[in-house]
Parts: C-alpha cells; sequence; structure tokens
C-alpha cells in the first residue's frame, strides 16, 4: 500500500449521535428538542466520503520524522514515531456538500446549520476511526501495530504543515482537497493525518484527544 484511493458509501460510515450532540455542545443527556434536531441532522446529512493515503519509510531526528520526502517536523511527532518502521499519510474528507448543506440550511434556521455542521464533524472523525481501524486490522496481521494518529496543528507541528502534507498526497486532484490562503481546508470537514506503524503500538480505539490513559508512551507530553 504506496498509495491508495478510498470510497465509503454513505451508509458504511455510522455518526454516532453522542459525538454530534458534543460538537453541538451538548451533553450525552441533552434534551428531546435538542436530540431531535441532532437526528435530523443525521438523517438528512449527505456526505461524500473520500480519502487518499500514501505510505513510505520513517526516519526520525531530534526536530521531526521524515516519511518519505516528506518533513513532518516538531518533536512531539517524532516521539509519536519513534521505532516505527513506517507510517501512513493520509487525508479524510466528507465532501462538499456538508459545506453546502450548511449554507443552505443557516437561511432558515441557525440552528440546523449547526446540527449539520457538528455531523460533519462527527462525520469526518468516524471516517478517520473507520480508516484507522481497517488498517489496524491489516497490519496486525505482519506484526506491525498502529500508532494514534496525528495531525498538523497538534502538540509542537505546526498548522502550516497541511500544504506539504496536502502536495505529497496530491490531495487536490485525487479527493478534491484544497487549502486556503489561511490554511483552512475545502471542503472544511476534512482531516489530514499521519499514524506509525511499529513493533509496538497503542491497543485503545480513537486518538489521543479522547484517551485517558495518562502513562501512555505514545501520548504527548
Amino acid at each position: 500500500m504506496n498509495f491508495k484511493l478510498y470510497n465509503f458509501t454513505p451508509d458504511s460510515i455510522e455518526v454516532p449521535l453522542s459525538q454530534v450532540l458534543r460538537y453541538m455542545g451538548c451533553p450525552a443527556d441533552a434534551g428531546e428538542e435538542m436530540t431531535s434536531l441532532a437526528l435530523r441532522a443525521i438523517g438528512g446529512f449527505k456526505p461524500d466520503y473520500k480519502a487518499c493515503c500514501r505510505m513510505a519509510e520513517v526516519v526520525t531526528t531530534d526536530d521531526g520524522a521524515f516519511i518519505g520526502t516528506l518533513f513532518a517536523p516538531g518533536r512531539d511527532i517524532a516521539k509519536n514515531l519513534e521505532n516505527c518502521q513506517r507510517a501512513v499519510v493520509f487525508a479524510a474528507t466528507v465532501g462538499l456538500d456538508c459545506d453546502r448543506q450548511k449554507t443552505r440550511a443557516a437561511v432558515t434556521s441557525q440552528a440546523m446549520a449547526l446540527a449539520l455542521d457538528a455531523a460533519g464533524s462527527a462525520a469526518a472523525e468516524a471516517l478517520c476511526d473507520r480508516l484507522c481501524q481497517d488498517w489496524k486490522n491489516e497490519f496486525k496481521k505482519i506484526g506491525l501495530f498502529l500508532r494514534p494518529r496525528f495531525s498538523p496543528g497538534y502538540g509542537d507541528m505546526p498548522l502550516d504543515f497541511q500544504k506539504p502534507l496536502l502536495e505529497y498526497l496530491d490531495a487536490g486532484r485525487c479527493i478534491g482537497v484544497t487549502l486556503t490562503n489561511g490554511m483552512l481546508m475545502t471542503p472544511t470537514k476534512t482531516v489530514t493525518a499521519i499514524a506509525g506503524l511499529g513493533g509496538a503500538g497503542c491497543e485503545r480505539d480513537g486518538e489521543c484527544r479522547g484517551c485517558g490513559k495518562a502513562d501512555c508512551i505514545f501520548k504527548l507530553t
């Protein structure tokens, strides 16, 4: 898997109600009105799930890591990829329709626009979780373990690393993801990340920000 494109049908990715409510700023036991709004947003949401990834060998340095010809700056990503033989660099998006739906909804209902925005965020995370789980299962068969995914803006990795990462993936041509001058990705519900593959890794689902394990050797300091 040096380079690969993915397309998922809308019904193949579950968008969790609890995560939509969280992005809406609501507690898990939100009232009937907000729960109904979130469910309507999930039901009316029209994702176009796409992703692309490139796998390459890893060489870490004191201030970053080379993944093939791509240099990822920062001591935190170097720590995350320590002792990894390879890493997967990827971009995943739910597509432009999410942005268009939110814009149209805002004309008549700011509440529905908020719910659709939350559904898009939850869907992007669910897509990344699905990809990482598939890779975890695939590479575990050959003795490699997937590290928690690490995105530009995490730790000391600068947000403007989005540009070389997207160029490395040719994401504009492959899945229609571009970058504005303000370092915002279009479509907005897009995630880019790096996930290391090594002889040891994280056995927990999800990623570091959602993990409560304080003594994990892979966790950011």
